[in-house]
């Protein structure tokens, strides 16, 4: 093609400005880079269902598009053609416009135009119609309808224009909305979401999903919604902004049955939006053919991964579960299964890695060395795992693990029992109790057990002891080095004690001569103050300090005296190497005693004995009956 002809202008009227502008390069063999178009005048019409001709509307009516209904009627059909102006852009000078970059969303409802920073823009006479035109073009290519809901699109181009003339600049980048469709709404459909299943995938606290529970039984506490159903919502047609037209699916009414439930222990409450099914009382959902009810009490033959999978209801559903199996062979709870409910009472044994909850625990078999139970009163048969309650009732414990407030055990043969108070009848060989009051032993058979009063150790006094123990340590370091800083400084107030005096006393002779005082003279009087100052300061820290400490300490004693008040009770005669021991936290020492052979002392304690030295402790027998007839006191 050659570049050295022009082409001339022509007007053209059409639909499609840029296919005409390649249509006419072609027919005048000119390159399209070098032919351009102005818009001079645009031509809108609609058909609907009232207007089968088509009705021609001016620029000033296009407002009638505003009107929701009018637009959103599916028989209305919009349609443009453009008279324009084609030229050779050689034969015209450019205009300095900004650099405008427009944007569609997804669903064609929406242009937005961002109108770039700049510095090259040149103001001239009606810049804001170039401003528009410039747009409109953009419009054209991506066939979208011009002038159409355009809203405050030409007063912003306006207050764009005025920036450029004053400033002769555009200082910041700009975004306007340039037109607006219609953004079709989907339609909900009616649906029944039962609320007590999603329980299921609740994540935990550590953000996982538990895949052991498969819903075996579900639990609820009062109040709750348990099912929901939804009414159907309408949704709303649309149209984009090339004016065509989004229609939408008609709501499905599908999806709400008639739900059958006992009036009795679930409520229907009716409202705007659909009915909810309400627990009335806690328990578990029962879903039986389609009939809902909420129960407060299952027996089932056991619970294991492959056939319920873990059953957790919640204890303040208020849920009792009776699980029957009782064959020694067989675990009535299986290998790594949860159950947590208010109560449980298992006939049979609990498996490897199962976890039961609950606020009461009977268990009539006996406990996998890797199961957890945690609750306020347990009572287990034959305990080889670990139980976690406020009140522990044993009939056997083979090497398992206690923590409660108060334990009874029948027969220990191994193991570690830490409680405020523990009662045994029957203790055998290597074991462990820890308990901050009381100790009691009906008959001792072994050795190698150990006896300890230690407070600390108490699940309700443990945080505490520690974190004062903690902060006795850390106010401790913190005045360690300070009673040298004070000295050192002492020692350098008084070594200048004398010539500050001096200087004083110089100073106000000068003074009285009414000559001022050498500035040396008022800089080392100035210095020899804040030293003192600063002694001061770091004196009355270390004193504030050393309280802490005393009060720290003196709190600290008050958890501890329970110590002198506990006692070990041994209503049998001692066997050899067995250990008693008293363990203080501050100051931190174990105070011990080695049993002997055959010995009689039913009662032992620990006294303190202040000394000029200081306290001294030691364990203390007994043999008073009136004093084991005290024993739980």
């Amino acid at each position: 093609m050659s570049t050295q002809s022009r082409f001339s202008a022509i007007e053209v009227i059409t639909t499609n400005p840029y296919e005409e502008l390649k249509r006419l390069s072609k027919e005048s063999n000119i390159s399209a880079e070098f032919i351009d178009f102005n818009i001079l005048e645009i031509f809108t019409t609609y058909t609907n269902s009232q207007n089968e001709n088509p009705v021609s509307l001016s620029e000033d009516e296009l407002g009638v598009f505003d009107d929701l209904a009018f637009y959103l009627d599916e028989s209305l059909a919009i349609t443009q053609s453009y008279r324009v102006e084609f030229y050779d852009i050689r034969d015209e000078s450019a205009h300095a416009l900004p650099r405008i970059a427009i944007g569609v969303n997804k669903g064609l409802t929406k242009v937005i135009a961002t109108i770039f920073k700049s510095s090259e823009v040149k103001y001239e006479k009606e810049y804001e119609k170039l401003l528009y035109e410039y747009i409109c073009k953009q419009l054209l290519r991506a066939k979208i309808l011009i002038g159409i809901r355009i809203g405050e699109l030409k007063e912003e181009l306006k207050k764009i224009a005025s920036i450029i003339r004053i400033k002769e600049l555009l200082d910041k980048d700009i975004k306007l909305t340039i037109t607006r469709g219609i953004e079709a709404r989907l339609p909900v459909d009616a649906t029944t979401v039962y609320v007590y299943k999603e329980k299921l995938q609740k994540e935990n606290e550590e953000g996982k999903v538990n895949h052991a529970s498969r819903g075996f039984l579900l639990g609820v506490v009062k109040d709750e919604v348990i099912i929901e159903q939804h009414k159907s919502e309408s949704g709303r047609a649309g149209r984009n902004v090339r004016g065509e037209y989004i229609s939408v699916p008609v709501a499905n009414e599908d999806g709400t049955g008639e739900i059958s439930f006992n009036e009795e222990n679930i409520e229907r409450i009716e409202g705007e939006r659909g009915v909810k099914f309400i627990a009335k009382k806690p328990g578990f959902v029962s879903d039986e053919k389609g009939f809902f009810d909420i129960k407060d009490q299952l027996e089932i033959d056991e619970i294991n991964f492959k056939s319920t999978g873990s059953v957790e209801t919640s204890i303040d559903a208020n849920v009792s579960l009776i699980i029957k199996e009782d064959d020694v062979i067989k675990d009535a709870i299986g290998t790594g299964v949860i159950v947590e409910a208010a109560e449980v009472d298992v006939r049979g044994s609990v498996g490897a890695n199962a976890v039961i909850n609950a606020n009461i625990v009977h268990i009539g078999g006996q406990t996998h060395a890797k199961a957890k139970i945690t609750a306020q009163k347990a009572k287990i048969a034959v305990h080889i795992g670990y139980v976690d309650a406020d009140e522990v009732e044993i009939e056997r414990l083979e090497n398992g693990t206690v923590v409660a407030n108060r334990v009874k055990v029948g027969q220990v043969v191994g193991g570690s029992i830490t409680a405020q108070h523990i009662e045994i009848n029957t203790l055998g060989s290597n074991c462990t109790l820890t308990a901050s009051a009381y100790i009691g032993v009906k008959t001792l058979k072994g050795n190698n057990n150990k006896f300890i009063i230690d407070g600390s150790k108490m699940k309700e006094q443990r945080d505490d002891i520690q974190g004062h123990l903690e902060k006795l340590e850390l106010a401790k370091e913190a005045i360690v080095k300070i009673p040298k800083k004070l000295e050192a400084r002492r020692i350098v107030i008084e070594e200048n004690r004398g010539s500050i005096y001096k200087i004083k006393a110089k100073i106000e002779e000068l003074k009285k001569a009414k000559i001022a005082p050498h500035v040396t003279f008022l800089k080392k009087l100035k210095e020899y103050q804040a030293l003192v100052d600063e002694y001061n300061e770091m004196l009355a820290d270390y004193r504030y300090k050393k309280g802490e400490i005393e009060r720290i300490k003196s709190e600290l004693d008050v958890m501890q005296n329970g110590i002198f008040a506990a006692k070990i009770v041994n209503r049998s005669r001692w066997n050899e190497l067995n250990e008693v021991w008293f363990v203080l936290v501050d100051p931190p020492q174990t105070i011990k005693y080695i049993t002997k052979q055959n010995e009689m002392a039913r009662i032992m304690r620990l006294k303190r004995i202040s000394t000029e030295a200081g306290d001294e402790y030691e364990v203390v027998k007994s043999n008073d009956i009136s004093e084991l007839n005290k024993e739980n006191e």
